[in-house]
């Protein structure tokens, strides 16, 4: 969503997915931080009208697609 690669944003896993094994995991995030900004939310600031459709497996609550929409880009 932000046209970074994964662990640049501190995912290093898919978030909800199953980190056990004989290693240990990298450190993962469970969510997208809000200081990351999606292409949506810059096609947005530069004027075009986006919305959400789909999967979102980002984070929940505060980190949803629909809270995000009300931080500032």
């Amino acid at each position: 969503m932000t046209g970074k690669y994964p662990p640049r944003t501190g995912i290093t896993n898919f978030i909800g997915g199953d980190r056990s094994g004989k290693l240990l995991p990298a450190p993962n995030q469970d969510h997208l931080a809000l200081e990351e900004v999606t292409i949506a939310e810059r096609l947005r600031d530069d004027g075009y009208t986006t919305f959400f459709a789909g999967k979102w497996h980002l984070g929940m609550g505060r980190y949803s697609p629909n809270a995000r929409d009300s931080v500032p880009g």
